[in-house]
């Protein structure tokens, strides 16, 4: 995938090939590796693409920890040859990196190491990524040798929170959690050495959504506010698996908090207030279900956090009785979407949903009005809120983007069964820009080339390809099926 550009003058965003800023009209030139060609990120010490160093050979030392650290983990997720990548993490562990930069570093040598095939080089590394990781924590000796061992704090939460899950979640999520990197003997044999092997090679390339997080806090660590911004929210499109049965949970709310962060700092004021808005609005759920669990109790102080950061900077926000009426307001347009789907009948194909909607006529489209009227009301009282499922024993929560994106998705439907494609076409690319799903960018995809728009399928497709992860997370059904389906429409377009 070809790397962001930006304008070198005034660091606007420009598009692949450009060759002048749209902005500030200077030239912008887009610097290539020397080693493989690949275009690089802008002031970049390390091709993401083959590894190689791009500072001049001179320079290479002054490369830093965390310059090397960040690199090694980009091209660990990258998978890149793990030579490339075990290099510029034994090149941190040589700068004498914090705790948490060598814990990380460590973890990159664990799965290089794994990956080729060297077992022993890999064990000794996951320890030294636990010990790294104790280090950070200041663990009395007695959880040092447990967690050395075990390699997780699943019934230690209380007793490290402060430093560790409230305070450093995105490391938590790499090496102190249950689904942190197994440890095996280094006498184990067999099938059993080799499920080792493969957990550690893997582990990187399995826990993006964590790597993501510790690329975006080491960024933001360095004062690179926009990569870290890049990162942060691809880790909230993926941490939307969470969104409709717990949205009190760390994972959602920590990266609003650090992103809004990010974008105070570099003067985007506005997005800066949305993310610490929609963090601090999932007090709501805490106070319409309070009966959360200990896990749940974590996200509370991330939730003060993004308060303190309004407070800080004076930002209005709704009395609670306005966000309470958003909340009413946002309940019955779930009403009226459910509403509408019941004509909709579980079609199987597009075909037959068209049919369906086509039958049901205005009282289809009346139902998607009355939601979309009742969205309007939420936007106006408090755009953040949140609303549990009008249905009976069903716990789903939502908020007035995943609302919002299911209108624009049904009328994008209406417009299929009246056979305006045009319509069809620019509702889902609304839906999309509110509320990606993986499924409608497929759909969309399909629409794009029954229009004849060829070029624009594909890249939708394309794109489809590259962020199955993200965009997936928030689809209900199976993601396998969707990518089958998108591989074959790709392969399908003439040319």
């Amino acid at each position: 995938m070809a790397a962001a550009l930006s304008c070198p003058s005034c660091g606007t965003a420009a598009e692949i090939g450009a060759r002048f800023c749209t902005v500030c009209g200077n030239p912008i030139s887009a610097p290539t590796c020397a080693s493989c060609g690949q275009q690089l990120e802008r002031n970049a010490n390390f091709c993401i693409s083959c590894g190689a160093p791009v500072l001049a050979g001179s320079k290479w030392p002054d490369a830093t920890a965390l310059d090397s650290v960040v690199a090694a983990l980009e091209m660990a997720l990258c998978q890149t040859d793990p030579r490339r990548a075990l290099q510029a993490s034994t090149h941190c562990l040589n700068k004498q990196p914090s705790p948490a930069q060598a814990a990380i570093a460590s973890a990159i040598l664990m799965s290089c190491h794994a990956r080729l095939g060297n077992f022993r080089e890999a064990r000794s590394h996951l320890i030294s990524a636990r010990g790294f990781y104790a280090d950070h924590l200041t663990l009395p000796e007695q959880q040092r040798a447990r967690f050395l061992r075990d390699g997780c704090f699943i019934d230690d939460l209380q007793a490290v929170g402060n430093r560790d899950l409230q305070e450093n979640p995105w490391l938590y999520f790499v090496l102190g959690h249950s689904y942190g990197p197994l440890l095996y003997e280094a006498d184990a044999m067999g099938e059993r050495l080799n499920a080792a092997l493969r957990g550690w090679a893997e582990f990187v390339s399995d826990n993006r959504e964590r790597m993501f997080g510790a690329l975006a806090y080491l960024y933001f660590s360095n004062g690179k506010y926009a990569e870290a911004a890049k990162y942060l929210e691809r880790v909230l499109l993926i941490a939307r698996r969470y969104h409709a049965v717990a949205p009190v949970r760390i994972e959602l709310i920590w990266p609003r908090v650090i992103l809004g962060d990010c974008y105070w700092v570099s003067d985007r004021k506005e997005m800066a207030a949305e993310r610490w808005r929609s963090a601090a609005a999932v007090e709501l759920c805490v106070s319409m279900d309070p009966n959360i669990d200990d896990w749940e109790r974590f996200a509370i102080p991330w939730i003060e956090k993004a308060k303190s950061r309004l407070t800080e900077h004076n930002i209005p926000v709704p009395a609670p009785e306005v966000s309470r009426k958003a909340s009413e307001q946002l309940r019955k347009a779930i009403e009226h979407i459910f509403e509408a789907e019941q004509f909709e009948g579980g079609g199987v194909d597009l075909e037959e949903l068209s049919a369906m909607v086509r039958q049901a006529g205005k009282r289809y489209t009346a139902a998607i009005e009355r939601a979309a009227s009742a969205l309007e009301l939420v936007e106006r009282l408090d755009p953040f809120t949140w609303a549990k499922s009008p249905h009976e024993g069903i716990s789903y929560w939502y908020t007035y983007e995943n609302a919002k994106g299911a209108v624009l998705q049904k009328r994008a439907i209406a417009h299929l069964a009246d056979d305006k494609l045009a319509l069809a076409v620019a509702a889902l690319k609304e839906a999309m820009s509110v509320w990606p799903v993986l499924s409608l960018y497929a759909l969309l995809a399909g629409l794009l080339a029954s229009c004849g728009l060829i070029a624009d399928a594909r890249t939708t497709y394309q794109i489809c390809l590259e962020r199955a992860e993200e965009f997936g997370s928030a689809d209900s059904v199976d993601r396998h099926e969707i990518l089958l389906g998108i591989r074959e429409g790709l392969n399908l377009l003439p040319g």
